[in-house]
């Protein structure tokens, strides 16, 4: 189970003051038969600049690996450990395609969930450790 992540978000009222618009368990996660753990969608923009009127969820929309064009992607990804056995048996190309993103895979990479995007990508452990595996190396 992926574990519940709180966001709190703020806007303003009529008059302009500060007000917390949203308190509560993000209720955008996303998890696939076709990969361990699990994604939390935080938050979306579709525009940069940003459009900050409204309190629509900007997080509840479709979950896709990359941002729209001039848009960003906050989100929370729950890595599971791997069992080498179990991840031979795993088909990258399903869990890509459902987010829309084969076009990102890498041919012959070394694990199936290697990808190439065109974006800027924060990675942030908040719990355990994690090895980022590289074309020819990692770290």
């Amino acid at each position: 189970m992926v574990k519940p992540i709180r966001r709190v978000v703020t806007g303003h009222d009529q008059g302009g003051k500060a007000v917390v618009i949203m308190d509560g368990f993000a209720a955008n996660v996303v998890t696939s038969e076709h990969r361990p753990g699990g994604r939390t969608n935080l938050w979306r923009t579709t525009a940069a600049p940003a459009n900050l009127s409204g309190r629509k969820d900007a997080a509840d929309a479709e979950f896709t690996l990359a941002p729209p064009p001039r848009g960003s992607n906050f989100r929370i990804s729950e890595f599971l450990p791997e069992d080498p056995d179990e991840m031979k048996a795993i088909d990258g190309a399903k869990a890509f395609a459902e987010v829309g993103a084969t076009h990102a895979l890498v041919a012959g990479a070394r694990h199936p969930f290697m990808h190439r995007t065109a974006t800027i990508d924060y990675a942030i452990v908040l719990e355990g450790e994690i090895t980022m595996l590289l074309d020819d190396s990692e770290t």
